[in-house]
This record gives C-alpha cells, structure tokens and sequence, in this order.
C-alpha cells in the first residue's frame, strides 16, 4: 500500500487501491515522503530491496500517528516496544525453552475449527501450548504450517521478559475482534 502511494507521488497512474491491500488516505504521506527522499530510484529496486526501505519508513509514520492519536487522549508512553527486537533477539525461543522445561509445550493435533470448516484445513502435528490446563477452551498452536511463529507465540514472550524484569501487573488492551484471545493470555 505504502510503495502504491510512493508511486503515486511520483505522478504514475496506481488505479484502485487492489482487494488486500490499505485503500486508506494516511498513506499518501508516506509515498511523498518516500518520493521526496529517493525519487524513482525504488521503482527501479526490486522488491526484496525496496521492501525494507517502504516498510520501516511505513512503520515509522504510522507509530507517530499512533503517539499523536495516544497524546490526544492524554496517554504517553516511555518506551513502545517492538515485536521485531522479540523475534531479532531470540525472545521467543527462550521463552518457549521455558515453558517446554514446565511441561506446558507439546506436539499434537487440533480438532477441526468449529463452525463450518476452512477448505484448506488439515490435520498436523503442531507446537502447542497446554493453554486448556488454565481454562482456555482449547491448547494453542505457536507455530504456522509455514514454521513461522503465530501471534501468540511472541504475545507470550513479551509477557515473559515483562515479568522477568520484575513486572507483577499488566494491563492488555484488546480490540473487539480479540475476544477469544484474553482467555489464551491469561492461561500464559
């Protein structure tokens, strides 16, 4: 979306904003940003090069419109954490090592989602947490079938450095869409 914006400040025809990507004007930014800062030279990148460059500066603009939006509301913060530094540093293997030493990580295979079920689902092996024997309804997968980690997995690993610097009290703000998520946080 960020790099259709880029293109579109430099005066090329992007068309409809395609189905997946963000249609959403706050990014129009970041293209003349982008545009004013490199020109045409990414549009002659590949994009394993350009990626990188469009992304962090994506990153960077849509943190600060978030202070702005948390400032308003009179919220600041001191530090904003970043998932990149759990995954760069090796966080989450760590933490994981540690819930495999307490017995809560397994590998086993989920039942079916309930509900009608997705036409790409299949039974596999998978890194699960024993999140059922802290009342979640179901254990949780760490791992996708890409060998990627879920969301979950890096969710845990923050909350486990946050205690192991000696925080006893969090609190978790969760979006309506994120229900089902507070029961797997508190069982981690």
């Amino acid at each position: 979306s960020a790099y259709l914006r880029y293109r579109e400040a430099l005066g090329q025809a992007i068309g409809e904003i395609p189905e997946g990507l963000y249609p959403g004007d706050y990014l129009v930014p970041v293209g003349q940003a982008l545009a004013a800062e490199h020109g045409d030279a990414l549009c002659a990148m590949p994009e394993d090069a350009w990626l990188p460059i469009v992304r962090d500066r994506a990153l960077s603009a849509m943190m600060d419109l978030i202070r702005a939006d948390l400032a308003a509301l009179g919220i600041t913060h001191e530090v904003f954490y970043s998932e990149r530094e759990l995954h760069a540093s090796g966080a989450i293997e760590k933490t994981l090592e540690f819930l495999d030493s307490q017995g809560l990580i397994y590998v086993g295979v989920l039942e079916p989602p309930k509900g009608k079920q997705p036409e790409d689902w299949e039974p596999r092996p998978q890194t699960l947490f024993k999140a059922t024997q802290f009342g979640d309804d179901v254990d949780r997968a760490l791992r996708k079938s890409d060998g990627s980690w879920t969301y979950f997995a890096p969710d845990i690993a923050y909350h486990y450095d946050k205690f192991q610097r000696g925080y006893t009290t969090m609190v978790d703000i969760f979006g309506a869409d994120h229900g089902g998520y507070i029961k797997r946080m508190k069982a981690a």
